[in-house]
């Protein structure tokens, strides 16, 4: 965008410097700031067309206008000389943008005696000069000549100016669409994946960063559940591992900003990252309140004119996120309640009792997605909760473990018939933690019937490894009350046929 503003920018002065070289009856030229041409010469001086192509050595206009010009591109100033061709020159450094070009203009004399001593050179070394016309007399006082500066000046000044600034307009016009456009698109995506890939795609080719990356966190979570990253430098960004996760989440938490910009190489450094990927810029992104993730861009220098329409795109993908969370959430939901239609039918048909109870437990750990625990039916003779099925408890001691109501947790839950949540089992159960325990959450939950405990289920070590929720527990309640239904209605059924057994026997 920046190389076609300024090629543009360029043939539109080649229309003003035609129109000051005729006003003037001078030479003007447009060059780069290596000192090569960029456009045509307006009004170009006989003298040094005549040396160039057939003068003296041609090392001579490089020494005296090639070498000069690029010194005029380092620096702020009007740069003016006498060449030793006696004419006099003038350079204007002009700026479009980030780039330095330079108007030379001039190339007339102040006298008649350096006329006449440039002619005599070119025709020494067997050149030839036409000086027919406007190009016969080029005598012009230093006021004069300071004049034409000035005008010069000024209206390439302004000219190369409004040419930038409209080339900024129309890049941030370009920008501001192609966000809109891949605004819409994300709210096409519905994988969390593909609205990451829309969004760093874009940020990455619209704000000229390196590599940019999306640190996604579920809600109440500490560590990222996904880590999305586009760029040259990804590799670079992926290796950082921890040390840059825990870097953004420090940065977000000391500040309140919109984005964060981290510039110096050392703290870059400490993110785990190497300190040429500075600047970093961190994003968060927030959603009523709620703080789904953030958004880094490394190597990308912005504006402060740029900032505000990355936010508001960042914040729209941060909506989207939003949306597809509460989605995600809603579908599973609807899915699990789908799954307790399905498991409650599928208990109903049940008339086996150990078939029965292995069915409970082994849809009660996959509601939850738990990888240990145990199905306990309390032992009315003995008062004591026995294990019927486990997962992860070696059959030695499931067969061995007796509880109590009122012992432990799960004896805790048979004596009040209350459900339990544990976040930490430790501090629950006032010991150290048991090897064979992945994590420390647990969940308890009584089978009761008409009021009755009748066995507890136990779940611990979600595949996940986050704690057990409270919509867990609201889950794993209607599957734990259809479970004790069907529980009792298979006592009963083999109660029944118990009775009929006896009865026949007393017939025989």
């Amino acid at each position: 965008m920046d190389r076609t503003s300024l090629t543009e920018a360029c043939r539109g002065w080649q229309y003003l410097q035609d129109s000051l070289s005729r006003l003037t009856g001078l030479e003007f030229a447009l060059y780069n700031g290596e000192g090569e041409p960029a456009g045509m010469a307006s009004g170009e001086s006989p003298f040094c067309r005549s040396i160039r192509r057939g003068g003296p050595d041609g090392a001579f206009c490089e020494s005296q206008c090639g070498r000069r010009i690029r010194e005029a591109a380092g620096g702020d100033g009007v740069v003016s000389f006498k060449c030793d061709s006696g004419q006099n020159v003038f350079l204007i450094p002009v700026r479009h943008g980030d780039t330095t070009l330079v108007i030379s203009g001039g190339k007339t004399f102040s006298n008649r005696e350096d006329y006449k001593k440039t002619l005599k050179m070119i025709k020494s070394a067997g050149g030839r000069v036409s000086v027919t016309g406007r190009h016969r007399y080029r005598y012009i006082g230093k006021r004069r000549l300071a004049g034409v500066v000035e005008l010069a000046k000024n209206t390439a000044f302004q000219h190369f100016n409004i040419s930038h600034q409209k080339s900024v307009y129309q890049l941030r016009y370009s920008r501001q669409a192609a966000l809109l456009e891949s605004a819409s698109l994300l709210y096409g995506e519905r994988a969390l994946s593909d609205i990451a890939g829309t969004l760093l795609r874009s940020v990455v080719a619209l704000f000229d960063a390196d590599t940019a990356s999306l640190m996604f966190y579920g809600e109440g979570e500490s560590v990222p559940q996904a880590h999305y990253i586009a760029g040259e430098q990804a590799e670079a960004v992926r290796n950082a591992g921890e040390a840059l996760e825990k870097g953004v989440l420090a940065i977000i938490s000391e500040s309140r900003s919109e984005y964060a910009p981290v510039r110096h190489a050392k703290h870059v450094t400490a993110m785990g990252l190497p300190g040429d990927m500075a600047p970093v810029l961190v994003i968060p992104l927030r959603r009523y309140g709620h703080f789904l993730g953030a958004l880094c861009l490394y190597g990308a220098d912005l504006s402060g004119e740029e900032l505000p329409a990355l936010r508001t795109y960042v914040a729209q993908s941060a909506a989207v996120m939003e949306n597809q969370r509460l989605r995600a959430q809603l579908e599973e939901k609807v899915e699990k309640l789908r799954m307790l239609v399905g498991i409650g039918a599928r208990m109903n048909e049940l008339t086996d009792r150990a078939e029965l109870v292995n069915f409970i437990f082994e849809q009660s750990a996959e509601l939850l997605q738990a990888e240990r625990g145990s199905l306990m039916l309390l032992n009315h003779k003995t008062d004591e909760l026995i294990v019927e099925v486990s997962r992860g408890l070696s059959e030695e001691m499931g067969r061995k473990l007796r509880i109590k109501p009122g012992q432990g947790i799960a004896g805790k839950v048979a004596k009040d018939g209350a459900p339990m949540v544990v976040d930490d089992l430790e501090k629950a159960l006032s010991i150290s933690k048991r090897p064979d325990y992945r994590t420390k959450s647990f969940i308890s939950l009584p089978l009761k019937v008409d009021g009755q405990v009748i066995g507890v289920i136990n779940l611990s070590d979600k595949f996940s490894g986050n704690v057990f929720s409270h919509e867990d527990l609201e889950l794993i309640t209607g599957l734990v009350s259809q479970a004790s239904t069907a529980l009792e209605k298979a006592r009963l059924a083999l109660s029944l046929e118990e009775i009929r057994k006896a009865l026949e026997g007393q017939k025989n």
